[in-house]
Parts: C-alpha cells; structure tokens; sequence
C-alpha cells in the first residue's frame, strides 16, 4: 500500500496533466486532495504551499477570483515561514500574476520584482521567466509597451532556452494578447501563430485552445493602405466568451 505522501505525490502529478490537457475541474479536485494529505503530514511543508499555490492558479482557470486570492495568500503566507526557495519564489509570482489579471499594476510589478529577486538569488529561471512575464504583461497593456515587450521577449528566450513548456505558452499568450490591445496585430498574428503551433506539437491542449483553436489568430487584411484589421468569426465553437473581442482579450 502507497504511503500518505507517495500517494499525495501522486494526486499532484495527477492534477497537473490534468491541468495540461484542459481538464480543469478534475485538476483542482486532484490537487485540493492532494492537499489534504499533505496537510495530515506537515500543516507547515512547503508541499502544502506548493499546493495552495496551485489552487490559487486552477481557482482563477474556474472563474473562482475569491478562492484564487485567498489561496494565493495562504501559500505565500505558509512558504515565507520557511527558508526562502523555489516554491515561495513562485508564490510571490503568482500574487504578481494574480494582480496583472485583476488590472492591478503596481501591486503587479511589487510582487513581481520581489519574485525576480529572490529567483536570481536562487538561480532559479524558471521562476524569472514567469515572474518576467507578470510584470511585461502589466506594463504592455497598461503604462509603458515598449518595455512591456522587453521583459515579455526575454521571459520567452529564457522559456525556450531551458524548455519550460509551459512558461513557453504563456509568454506567447500575453505578448500576442498585448501586441493585439496595442493594435500591432501582424506581429500578434506571428506570435499566436508560433504559440499555437508550439502547444500543438507539445499536446498542451489548454494553451492551444486558450490562444485560439477554435478562431485566433484571425485573418488580418490591409485594404488599400487602410489600417490593419481583424475580421472575428461569428461561432466560437466553445471558446470562452472572453475571446470574443480583441478589446476584451483575456492574459493568463
């Protein structure tokens, strides 16, 4: 018989590919069990922040904002009661990531550089590349686009240098979503399109429809010297009704 924390381990991978391939439901289901088992074990292991993390990211993917914050808290408030790594780097990444959704942009880019900081400590790029991404999403869309673009493109070089799938997926995500709010729609066009082609050959199947298999990017034309434009489909095929609009695009 499997031991509580081999079996906790287990329902953490479980959630994760669950996660991967768009099964949402199931994964925070997987992960709130596999929180409790490691709470049975050790109320203060960095497991269980690891975990309420990532129940802080899956409650936001279910529409769940309350429960995302309240979570995201609780894991930044478990892992800062231990010694500083990976996993508290993440957590304070994921309050930056939090805020940037929320439109928050100074909470964003507070969170966000403390998380840069603590991961350069640590050498851990993964961590940068994510937390890069929190705050050159807040900047591309709210007060400064130019260096927006800046730390988006280096949180993407750093993904595909260390293939962080994932990490890989969401720069893409935001950049194309900023280049479309800051009416830069060819090179949206080019980064969705990479994006997409990226999550396909990786059976990333949340990312892939996330920016747009069911629709986006879509076709951009020039009429006549016209500006640039984008015709939207009239069936979404199930893309969530936040796609709709190129001014309501959702980052992630």
């Amino acid at each position: 018989m499997l031991d509580r924390a081999r079996t906790a381990e287990l329902f953490d991978h479980l959630s994760y590919e669950c996660y991967l391939t768009n099964d949402v439901e199931q994964a925070f289901l997987a992960r709130r069990h596999a929180l409790e088992l490691h709470e049975q074990a050790d109320r203060s292991s960095e497991a269980v922040g690891a975990a309420q993390r990532w129940l802080s990211r899956l409650s936001w993917f279910l529409g769940r904002g309350e429960d995302a914050e309240r979570y995201g808290h609780l894991a930044v408030a478990t892992l800062e009661s231990l010694p500083p790594g990976h996993e508290l780097a993440m957590a304070l990444s994921n309050t930056s990531q939090l805020a940037m959704l929320a439109g928050r942009v100074p909470e964003t880019l507070e969170w966000g550089h403390r998380a840069i900081a603590l991961a350069r400590t640590l050498g851990d790029r993964e961590v940068e590349s994510h937390a890069l991404n929190n705050v050159g999403t807040a900047l591309l869309v709210g007060t400064d686009p130019v260096e927006g673009i800046a730390r988006l493109r280096q949180s993407l070089d750093i993904a595909v240098t260390d293939d962080l799938h994932e990490h890989v997926a969401r720069a893409y995500t935001n950049l194309g979503v900023g280049l479309v709010r800051n009416r830069r729609l060819a090179e949206s066009d080019e980064c969705l399109r990479a994006g997409i082609a990226y999550c396909s050959d990786r059976d990333l199947d949340s990312w892939e429809l996330y920016m747009g298999r069911h629709g986006w990017p879509r076709r951009c034309s020039n009429r006549a010297g016209m500006r640039r434009r984008c015709s939207w489909p009239t069936r979404w095929s199930g893309t969530p009704a936040s796609l709709r609009s190129a001014a309501s695009l959702p980052s992630s």
